[in-house]
């Protein structure tokens, strides 16, 4: 199943300072899975990272299918234009969405994490 790639994932914070993903009529695991990832994430710097390392993702793909990981989550390309979202310690169910979706959070959160709100928590 594709996810539509209309509107921007938005982000916030629960009482527990955890990064929450949010996008109108994503699925809710997905949005479960991209919290933790990108939560696992963080920073500016690593969100950067993130998206210089996604390149080499790309370009070793199918050959030796990487991802990237942090903390306890990976993000893997697992076919053309699909990412798999995992979970090391099986904090949550793996989800599988577009690659184009996928890259579109990360760039929103880059995004929330270069503004007000987001920088004020960036740790």
């Amino acid at each position: 199943m594709t996810l539509s790639t209309e509107g921007r994932w938005t982000f916030s914070y629960d009482e527990d300072d955890f990064i929450i993903a949010n996008r109108p009529g994503a699925n809710e695991a997905v949005q479960e899975a991209l919290s933790n990832h990108l939560d696992d994430a963080r920073r500016l710097t690593s969100v950067e990272w993130l998206l210089s390392e996604w390149q080499v993702v790309k370009a070793s793909y199918p050959e030796d299918p990487i991802g990237v990981a942090f903390n306890a989550t990976k993000a893997t390309l697992s076919g053309v234009g699909v990412v798999t979202i995992s979970s090391q310690y099986e904090q949550f169910d793996s989800v599988t969405i577009s690659e184009e979706n996928f890259l579109s959070a990360v760039l929103d959160f880059r995004d929330f994490l270069s503004s007000a709100e987001g920088s004020q928590r960036e740790s």
